[in-house]
């Protein structure tokens, strides 16, 4: 269920081999200094880092699970149809980007300071393929943080990525659905070369110091009634734990095991998550409008067709039966079967053309309805605890400040309505992100905690069939969102199809 096998690769020999006569290197700051190898370094996902539509909503995305941008918020999204699917077999893509904490130094772990500096684009992308009642869906995002050079340790730069792969089905008439998956992470740490900027587009770096990957299972759900202006969704994420040694390490005056200048951690978590939410639509426009499955509505017309072919093949066999001479029986056969194969071409033509007539009478469906709505999203994130751990931030600056002690609940609300309809979508949103560090005096639950909140809006731009992915008459969107809170701040931009 987990990787068991960790890759790690020292970034230069000489690096290793000098770490290897300090008997504990200083931290980057006056905390006390990372000096033992018997502590867990805790990947948590403090802010709000999702595709723009997901952001500008503060997150509350579980009940929403629509399209390619719920991937990551519901293991059930995959198998959720748009009120605009009019086919059996539909697909969408995205991708977006953004800047955390582009404009100044970040607090990524809201430790109370600021302490990594943001060094490259925080990128999204994701595609998802649906067949009737089941789905697939595949997303991933990067980020890139970096940790300036002191007098007495090198500077790191971390990648981060997560994935999301899942499949998914819908229940009772697409009433239910429900789906399971795997959510990975993957975490290659950096040394700065001597002199290079954190800052940097393109980081110099003496190569790779540390590299781990893991996955761990998903379960979702999505309730949404038909005509129903609520939806309730909930994903359950099992925690992903990667541990293992390099095939090279060596070891300090005081015994502890380094590689590149870092006390090597026992194991790296992502500690489980329980995200549930709740949605609620006001206005004329229908929130869980009754999916029309084409082979369902076609079905009628289908069965009348096999049932006329049914006909016309017992009375075909009936007129050659009755033909006695062999030549004459198989020259009639003949005949029949060509007129049949003429038949059934018309038929083809008709099935086609009726087809072609429910599909566009779906389309108007969605097409007027009213586009006046507001949407309530609000949800909750629980992040369980993590035994004996240490945060990303104070692992990169060799600090030994202890994190993840205490169970995490984060709260989010987001709006969503069409000021220009047919033209424009405008989100807003907060959340509060409660400190994964230790508050002493402990002065209640939401001690150390930072509001954020954030923004967006979505512009019809174009119409294009883009190099003949899509139909000609497919309208494309611009997406900007945002996200600001102490020590943080976040905006990005993306494209995809307009609904």
């Amino acid at each position: 269920m987990l990787a068991r096998r960790v890759p790690w690769v020292l970034a230069a020999a000489l690096t290793a081999a000098s770490a290897a006569h300090a008997a504990c290197p200083p931290a980057a700051s006056t905390r006390a200094p990372l000096c033992r190898n018997d502590y867990t370094v805790e990947v948590v996902q403090g802010p709000v880092l999702a595709p723009l539509a997901v952001l500008a909503m503060g997150g509350a995305y579980a009940a929403i699970a629509d399209g390619v941008e719920g991937l990551g918020s519901n293991a059930a999204a995959s198998a959720v149809r748009a009120p605009y699917a009019a086919s059996w077999f539909s697909y969408d893509f995205s991708y977006g980007a953004s800047l955390p904490g582009a404009f100044g130094r970040t607090d990524f772990d809201n430790r109370g300071e600021v302490g990594l500096n943001s060094t490259a684009f925080f990128y999204t992308l994701g595609g998802i393929l649906q067949w009737g009642s089941f789905g697939i869906g595949a997303n991933a995002d990067f980020q890139r943080y970096s940790i300036a050079s002191t007098d007495t340790t090198p500077g790191s730069v971390v990648n981060l990525g997560n994935f999301h792969l899942s499949t998914a089905y819908a229940l009772f008439s697409h009433q239910l659905f429900v789906g399971a998956g795997l959510r990975g992470l993957r975490t290659a740490v950096y040394t700065l070369t001597p002199g290079a900027s954190p800052r940097a587009v393109f980081v110099s770096t003496s190569g790779q110091s540390l590299a781990m990957l893991g996955f761990a299972p998903e379960l979702g759900f999505v309730v949404a009634p038909d005509w129903s202006p609520w939806r309730l969704g909930a994903t359950y994420r099992l925690p992903v734990s990667v541990s293992g040694e390099p095939d090279r390490v060596v070891r300090d005056d005081d015994g502890v095991r380094r590689a590149a200048g870092f006390a090597l951690p026992s194991r790296v978590v992502q500690p489980a998550e329980l995200q549930i939410g709740a949605v609620l639509s006001a206005g004329p426009r229908p929130l869980n409008p009754k999916w029309l499955n084409p082979h369902e509505q076609e079905a009628t017309v289908r069965a009348q067709i096999e049932d006329r072919r049914r006909q016309r093949r017992m009375a075909n066999d009936v007129d050659v039966a009755r033909i006695v001479e062999p030549s004459q029986r198989v020259h009639r056969a003949a005949e029949l079967e060509a007129r049949e194969r003429k038949i059934r071409e018309e038929e083809d033509a008709q099935l086609d053309e009726w087809s072609s007539l429910l599909k566009d009478a779906r389309r108007a469906r969605y097409r007027n309805w009213p586009r006046a709505r507001i949407q309530v999203a609000a949800e909750v994130v629980v992040t369980t605890t993590s035994r004996d751990a240490v945060g990303l931030q104070s692992f990169l600056r060799r600090e030994d400040v202890p994190s993840g002690s205490k169970r995490t609940i984060q709260p989010r609300l987001g709006i969503e309505g069409e000021p220009i309809p047919y033209w424009m979508i405008a989100r807003v949103g907060t959340y509060v992100e409660q400190t994964r560090y230790r508050q002493s005096p402990e002065p209640g639950l939401l001690s150390g905690a930072r509001q954020h909140f954030t923004f967006g809006i979505e512009q019809k731009m174009f119409t294009s069939g883009m190099f003949g992915l899509y139909s000609k008459q497919t309208e494309w969107r611009i997406t900007f969102a945002g996200d600001v809170a102490p020590r943080y701040q976040n905006i990005g931009l993306s494209i995809g199809t307009w609904h």
